[in-house]
């Protein structure tokens, strides 16, 4: 429940973070500090007490810690939902591992990623430095920003930190890899099941085919509650928590976007072109990732509406609309989206190239098996934390040596940007002359060319798409 910023509140609200204030004497930091305001649903109900003062982070670390390596990790849910202090997330395992673990809330949903041009005009008008719209990242850049200036004090190393995150997450760590504002705030990656590679994500202003652009989202928005178009910034500012809640994803859609300057220009793009930060590097995703996908009437045509049915087919085989809905979700978002990534950390740094890990995870928890038909999206999460024992009923032997296995490989990472250690299946950097994944399964051992056709074929799609070379 520490402190890194200053409530975003009143006048505060859609801007870029601000210092936050010094206390005298003893501060209590025995507990959790609030969430930041989502929707109540299945996925947040357990969250407690939100409010937009939430910007807070939360530090585990090993009695008498001195000069270890810092975990920072950044929390999923489409941007929109989800917390540092979801008890997945505890720290105590991977402390006793010899890290420094930090975790972050950030400003979610239409808080954390919203432009308007009253703000705009605002912004220009009054503090024309500030980045706008992507507020989100712009806290979790802070975050680290408070990690650099005070993780001594709690035994870390601000010269070894590592960012880590899965989902949007995992999506946030791409974002920071390409952005000039992080640039020296970490030294080590982990993208779990984030994607990002081949995301065609909307801008501020220029609307991309088939989607508007974020200020006019933010106008179809305040249509659809009734509010007018010409509100000044005062009153975007004192609009209700509850109102800006409205139409979150799903199933509408608010998610982080291009801004030119948090965010420069398309992260497969930024990757392609070695404009990533020289840093190793461990991605991956699940077999099964697209599990979530809704079972709705065209789905693939708002996903993808040049797609044909022959080449779905010839990607696919025969399958159910839903089914080929999920396979196309799983492998464009993550699979395909973690392998371009890899693939191109041999030009990060403007072409000094830096290790790049790849995995995919095929290991199922064995009370899931016949459930499933793989491993679902955020299901590595209480493997990579060891929290199996809290957050997964039925946990057994093969599952916690397995999470042990995975806890192993993230922390060797950590600590010298290389996974591999005494005792652990052998992990080889990742080249795409080889195509050489990490399957962490019933058997980890390094696999040739996981899904490599159709994984290929989504990643010509995208760069046709954002005129890639």
């Amino acid at each position: 429940g520490i402190p890194y910023a200053a409530p975003p509140v009143g006048a505060l609200r859609w801007r870029a973070p601000q210092p936050a204030q010094p206390w005298t004497g003893v501060r209590g930091a025995t507990s959790f500090g609030a969430k930041c305001p989502q929707p109540k649903d299945e996925f947040t109900r357990s969250l407690g007490t939100t409010s937009e003062d939430c910007l807070f982070l939360n530090i585990w670390a090993p009695r008498d810690a001195k000069k270890l390596p810092v975990m920072v990790w950044i929390h999923g849910g489409s941007y929109a939902r989800g917390s540092g202090a979801q008890r997945v997330y505890d720290g105590a395992a991977l402390a006793k591992r010899g890290v420094v673990l930090v975790t972050i809330n950030y400003r979610l949903g239409r808080l954390g990623f919203f432009a308007h041009p009253t703000l705009k005009a605002d912004r220009d008008a009054n503090y024309p430095s500030e980045p706008m719209g992507m507020y989100g990242i712009m806290d979790q850049i802070e975050a680290l920003k408070w990690v650099k200036r005070n993780i001594a004090a709690f035994g870390g190393n601000p010269d070894s930190v590592t960012i880590f995150g899965e989902s949007a997450g995992g999506g946030s760590v791409s974002y920071l890899m390409v952005s000039p504002l992080s640039k020296g705030l970490f030294h080590r990656a982990i993208n779990q099941s984030g994607g990002g590679g081949l995301s065609l994500d909307m801008t501020v202003e220029q609307p991309l085919p088939n989607r508007p652009s974020v200020m006019e989202a933010a106008k179809d928005f305040l249509k659809a509650e009734g509010l007018p178009d010409t509100i000044d910034a005062n009153g975007l500012r004192a609009l209700p928590v509850k109102t800006l809640l409205n139409a979150q994803p799903p199933p509408g859609r608010v998610w982080a976007f291009i801004d030119g300057t948090v965010v420069p220009d398309l992260v497969g793009k930024m990757f392609t072109e070695g404009r990533q930060h020289a840093v190793p590097f461990l991605i991956g995703g699940n077999s099964f990732e697209g599990w979530m996908t809704a079972n709705v009437p065209n789905a693939i045509k708002r996903m993808a509406p040049e797609v044909t049915p022959e080449q779905l087919e010839a990607l696919y085989g025969k399958r159910t609309e839903h089914e080929y809905a999920q396979q196309w979700f799983g492998d464009n978002t993550f699979i395909a989206a973690a392998k371009l990534q890899a693939a191109t950390m041999v030009n990060a740094g403007g072409g000094k190239g830096v290790p790049a890990y790849l995995y995919y995870m095929t290991y199922q928890t064995q009370a899931t098996r016949g459930q499933f038909t793989g491993v679902r999206h955020a299901d590595e999460l209480p493997y990579v934390f060891e929290t199996l024992k809290p957050t997964v009923p039925g946990a057994v032997d093969a599952d916690f040596k397995t999470s042990a296995l995975i806890a192993s490989y993230w922390t060797n990472f950590v600590k010298t940007g290389n996974p591999n250690g005494r005792g652990l299946p052998v992990w080889t950097p990742y080249s795409a002359a080889t195509d050489t994944w990490h399957e962490i399964g019933d058997t980890v051992a390094s696999r040739q060319g996981v899904l490599a056709g159709r994984l290929d074929w989504h990643i010509a799609r995208y760069k046709r798409l954002a005129g890639v070379p």
